[in-house]
């Protein structure tokens, strides 16, 4: 599972250093950003809960053509959870991994593609475990749903950014291993952000523009029976993130 997400975090990277460029006359425009953030989350298991803090980088190729959107997303870093129950088998404060990957496909609508509609795919990945050996708090899942995204210009150089999805569980992944599976039974996941954009040039400025967005997402999971003798009752989980950031597209202009 962390090999697969160190190649999604290179596939992310190499889609934004392509899309790192303005839009041109041809009916295409291409949106890259890299950002850092702040992330806490709150999460249960089968054995055990967890309260995390920790920091993240966050990398976001976008492509429109006319009408057509189409993006992937990354977002991957290290968090310093708390056991709350059951947490013999793992050390309080150590430093974990987690990570999330989506692929956007919609389309956009309106004056220089402000609202976006479009489904996501994601696969998310929390893995708190101190040894495979001894067991893993790991917290995975597959989820797919709709969302949507606007920008409304507050002012020329001030833009806000809205975003709003829903995404059902396909699969979830919960307790010491990746082995059991669980298909659609309910189970969701809402994601909202809002967020400022600050332009710094024109069309044809070289300058790097910054944005700032806050983030959460609500985790409802249905009941789960991780075996025979563990049940997992139904859990109402979040995380939030604060982020900072800047584009890519005059970064790499020639």
């Amino acid at each position: 599972m962390r090999q697969m997400m160190i190649l999604l975090f290179f596939c992310v990277m190499s889609c934004v250093k392509v899309f790192a460029y303005v839009c041109n006359h041809s009916g295409y425009c291409e949106d890259g950003r890299i950002g850092i953030g702040a992330h806490y989350s709150n999460l249960a298991s089968p054995i055990s809960k967890a309260s995390s803090t920790g920091g993240y980088i966050s990398m976001y190729g976008g492509y429109y053509y006319k009408r057509l959107y189409g993006a992937l997303d990354f977002i991957g870093g290290l968090t310093r959870p708390r056991f709350k129950t059951d947490s013999g088998i793992y050390r309080d404060n150590a430093s974990y991994f987690f990570a999330s990957s989506a692929l956007h496909l919609g389309a956009s609508f309106g004056k220089d593609n402000a609202f976006l509609l479009y489904l996501v795919p994601r696969l998310e990945v929390y893995s708190f475990g101190e040894d495979d050996r001894l067991g893993k708090f790991a917290v995975a899942h597959f989820a797919i749903g709709p969302h949507i995204r606007n920008r409304f210009s507050l002012s020329e150089k001030l833009i806000l950014e809205a975003e709003l999805g829903a995404e059902a569980n396909s699969r979830r992944y919960i307790g010491e291993s990746f082995s059991d599976k669980k298909g659609f039974d309910g189970s969701y996941r809402l994601n909202a952000s809002l967020g400022l954009y600050f332009k710094r040039g024109g069309e044809y400025s070289r300058k790097i523009d910054f944005y700032t967005k806050l983030g959460g997402v609500f985790y409802h999971n249905k009941a789960y029976v991780h075996s025979t003798s563990v049940l997992q009752p139904t859990t109402r989980d979040f995380a939030l993130m604060l982020e900072v950031g800047m584009t890519l597209e005059n970064l790499f202009r020639l």
